[in-house]
This record gives structure tokens, C-alpha cells and sequence, in this order.
């Protein structure tokens, strides 16, 4: 998904774990929030639209930590 859809071109020092099964990435990446998993469409591939979920795959998945906004996102 890296070099398919070159997400470390347009976000640097990032790295894409998953999607949504729609049209947003989801992404290791240092962003507003700090480093931490990110969600950014994979048709405006930018830094600045990034939408924060939480600090870890762990507060994610395990704790629920930003489970709402990525509902709301998709």
C-alpha cells in the first residue's frame, strides 16, 4: 500500500498499516497530535489533513482510544 499509492512521497516518515475499506489510509505518521495512528484520504494525501485516532494500534484496538472518530471519518 507504501509504494502503491507512494504515501511516504507525499507524507513523509509515515508508514500505512491499513485502510478502511473505503478511501482512507491508516497510518503510523508524526502529526498535529504527536506521533501516533492517523487517518488521511487516499485521494488528498497530505499532512495537514490527517485526522488524529489515537497514540498506538494498542489505545486503538485493544483500549477503543479513537474508535468513534474513525466512524465518524468513514
Amino acid at each position: 500500500m507504501n509504494s502503491a499509492y507512494n504515501i511516504q512521497k507525499y507524507i513523509p516518515n509515515s508508514l500505512a498499516i491499513g485502510d478502511d475499506e473505503c478511501s482512507n489510509a491508516v497510518i503510523y505518521a508524526n502529526g498535529i497530535n504527536g506521533f501516533g495512528v492517523y487517518m488521511v484520504s487516499f485521494g488528498n494525501l497530505d499532512a495537514n489533513e490527517m485526522v488524529y485516532i489515537a497514540d498506538s494500534l494498542e489505545a486503538f484496538f485493544v483500549k477503543e482510544e479513537g474508535i468513534d472518530i474513525f466512524i465518524n471519518v468513514w
